[in-house]
């Protein structure tokens, strides 16, 4: 799997995780990209086994994509250099360049 996949898996893990359930658009929000490319994203993910799609567009790892997600995710932690803060971070920037606008 390449680096794209697991970063995909690995925010889908931490959104459900923090959120209870997550959708195509939370993820991309999340990572800031747009929702034209995650959805292309989550189709490979889907095609590969890692996802299913729910009735309500929510997203739902296969015990496959929720191990892999969860290893990484317990890895990142241990090293304290999660996706999950960069993506915090990027959504930061995010509002204080819109705060910044706003002036």
């Amino acid at each position: 799997m390449q680096q794209s996949g697991q970063t995909y898996l690995e925010t889908i893990y931490l959104l459900k995780r923090e959120n209870g359930r997550v959708k195509s658009i939370d993820v991309a929000k999340a990572l800031g990209f747009s929702k034209p490319s995650v959805s292309r994203a989550m189709g490979k993910l889907k095609a590969e086994g890692y996802l299913e799609v729910g009735e309500k567009g929510e997203l739902v790892l296969t015990k496959e994509g929720n191990k892999i997600a969860k290893d990484l995710v317990e890895k990142q932690e241990t090293q304290g250099n999660s996706v999950w803060n960069a993506a915090r971070q990027n959504r930061k920037n995010q509002q204080a360049g819109l705060a910044l606008a706003e002036q």
